[in-house]
């Protein structure tokens, strides 16, 4: 049995003992808050060139799950996109391959890591410029541009249409770099262009036009895997935000598989244009990548792939 003196002294520690109690409580609750606060605040920035290839992006962008981990923000270049993750303004970008490997060589390319990559199917397709009348039967004698570091479509399209009434002798073919190819088209120095299939999305995101679609052509030859030909993007981020990273591709990867429906209805609020404009064309993927894959793109990508 407590005595009177006990009970008194077990009275005067119960109220330092509730305090101690309860500062515990809290700085736990607020520990629990700064760790994962620490994980998605501020939130990371995605930085992309505003492709149309990047559905799966704009559609976790819309997601509650991806507004409250990221923000992605649109730069004029995937270039810029590269010196930003350099100087570790944003978190993570989506690259073209060819600016990729010319990021690797510049100091601070070691703080970054490959977590994804952007694939599209490969194939042939015929694109005109926004407003022309021009048909697929009518191409001889015009100016038709062509990827001058990849040869491989004017044989598979030569090959494709040789089956229709089509005439192509007095095509006049101007080998362009492909980066030029559509800027020739929006200049009028060329009435169309002969480009593989992801170029295509992009032409007709600007308003051009398709003639012509071959989308079963074999990606790859005897020397070089189908992803040179099928790469579209490489993702990267900042190396040291590894539990940041996790939770981004899982993010990412959940928004690639989501209803193809879902996918071109973010695709036509990102680009401002009607769904309908892209129901036609095949949608990128997004997949699992590391730094082997820039590796491979060094080894097989350029001419030599397309010889």
């Amino acid at each position: 049995m407590v005595n009177s003196k006990e009970q008194n002294s077990l009275s005067r520690w119960a109220l330092p003992l509730s305090v101690v109690t309860l500062l515990l409580v809290i700085l736990c609750v607020v520990f629990a808050f700064q760790s994962t606060r620490k994980l998605f605040s501020p939130k990371a920035i995605i930085g992309h060139n505003g492709s149309p290839l990047l559905a799966f992006l704009y559609a976790a962008d819309e997601g509650d799950e991806g507004r409250e981990a990221f923000t992605a923000a649109k730069f004029n270049s995937s270039a810029d996109v590269g010196y930003a993750l350099l100087s570790g303004t944003i978190h993570a970008g989506f690259i073209e391959p060819e600016k990729a490997l010319e990021l690797s060589r510049l100091s601070g390319f070691d703080n970054l890591v490959v977590l994804g990559k952007v694939t599209f199917p490969y194939g042939v397709t015929v694109i005109t410029k926004k407003g022309s009348s021009l048909r697929l039967q009518d191409i001889n004698g015009h100016h038709i541009g062509v990827p001058s570091d990849n040869p491989a479509l004017l044989e598979e399209f030569t090959t494709a249409v040789s089956k229709y009434p089509v005439q192509l002798k007095q095509v006049n073919y101007q080998f362009l770099p492909s980066d030029a190819i559509i800027p020739a088209l929006d200049a009028g120095k060329i009435h169309g262009a002969i480009v593989k299939g992801s170029k295509s999305v992009i032409a007709i995101s600007d308003g051009h036009n398709i003639l012509f679609q071959k989308w079963d052509m074999e990606p790859g030859n005897e020397c070089c895997p189908p992803v040179i030909d099928q790469l579209e993007f490489v993702l990267l981020a900042q190396k040291k935000e590894q539990t940041r990273n996790r939770a981004l591709v899982e993010i990412l990867t959940g928004s690639a598989a989501l209803n193809p429906s879902v996918l071109r209805a973010a695709l036509s609020r990102a680009e401002h244009v009607p769904e309908t404009l892209f129901a036609d064309l095949p949608l990128a993927s997004f997949e699992l990548a590391d730094n082997q894959l820039l590796s491979l793109f060094s080894q097989h990508s350029g001419t030599d792939h397309h010889k």
